[in-house]
């Protein structure tokens, strides 16, 4: 962790309502959005904000940071996300949401 991460999750211990804005990637498949968001959204907050951008209802994404699935009631901040975090995003089929699916970066 750098002199950033550890300041903001200080400030978050000591006030949970702390507000700090800061960018987020949300990746799926070869697509990479760049999304301002701030510490004291939740989950669902920032699902309707990526909704007009990929015509997609909240309702049939999920967001998952790490092996977790993110909870829409719970704030970015409660769940440990941080500036620069990457987030998966499954949309839903048929049979649930489809699996994790994020090309890598490949350098020409």
């Amino acid at each position: 962790m750098d002199i950033v991460e550890l300041t903001m999750i200080f400030c978050w211990f000591v006030n949970p309502h702390f507000v700090s804005k800061m960018y987020i990637r949300v990746k799926r498949k070869k697509q990479t959005i760049f999304l301002l968001v701030e510490s004291h959204e939740t989950i669902i907050q920032t699902k309707e904000k990526l909704s007009p951008i990929l015509s997609v209802p909240p309702n049939e994404m999920l967001l998952t940071f790490g092996l977790r699935d993110l909870n829409d009631s719970k704030t970015l901040g409660e769940q440990g996300i941080l500036e620069d975090s990457e987030i998966s995003l499954r949309l839903k089929t048929n049979d649930g949401f489809e699996p994790v699916d994020i090309t890598p970066y490949e350098s020409i």
